[in-house]
């Protein structure tokens, strides 16, 4: 009896470790207002992404971020995107063809990372909004959730914190406007 309950007790503990962080930066815009010309137009690129999860991520994303009214196109078809994972930075004369040929007016990068440390799988994504073809950060937020790993399915937690993420986004973008009313 007193196994049965002690086994209880440590199920009972884990399954309350399983959870969710959010941070955001907000807009790195200081206290000015969003700009009229908030990138409407952007291409998602996924850095390290495991490459049987990348398609159903940028899914998510793309599905997300058109009811926020940003028109998603897939980074992984575009010269140069690597660079950016590499903290190289993306050259302007890609930024530049980027903005002329496809109106792309903002690149999303995105990290995603799953690593198990038992019992536990452990999920971050971070997602950045980069101005284009300034290079300038505009925005970006980090999720990262930790779930039991006997019980994860590792493709929808990806999904999930890909969805949290413009969440996230959602709700900097529209809280000044809650605040107003």
């Amino acid at each position: 009896m007193a196994r049965k309950a002690g086994f209880l007790v440590l199920l009972l503990l884990l399954s309350a470790s399983c959870g969710v962080s959010r941070t955001t930066s907000g807009f790195v815009l200081g206290d000015r207002p969003l700009p009229a010309d908030f990138p409407k137009r952007a291409v998602v690129y996924l850095c390290e992404a495991d490459t049987s999860l990348r398609p159903d991520v940028i899914e998510a994303l793309t599905g997300a971020m058109a009811g926020v009214g940003i028109r998603v196109l897939d980074g992984g078809k575009v010269r140069g995107m690597e660079r950016i994972c590499s903290g190289e930075g993306f050259s302007q004369g890609n930024g530049e063809a980027l903005r002329d040929n496809m109106g792309v007016e903002g690149i999303f990068v995105g990290n995603f990372t799953q690593r198990r440390v038992e019992p536990l799988l452990l999920t971050r994504f971070e997602l950045k909004l980069i101005g284009n073809p300034s290079g300038a950060l505009i925005w970006s937020t980090k999720v990262e959730t930790d779930h039991l790993a006997s019980t994860a399915n590792v493709k929808t937690i990806g999904v999930r914190v890909a969805e949290m993420a413009v969440e996230s986004l959602r709700g900097d973008l529209f809280a000044k406007a809650k605040g107003k009313k």
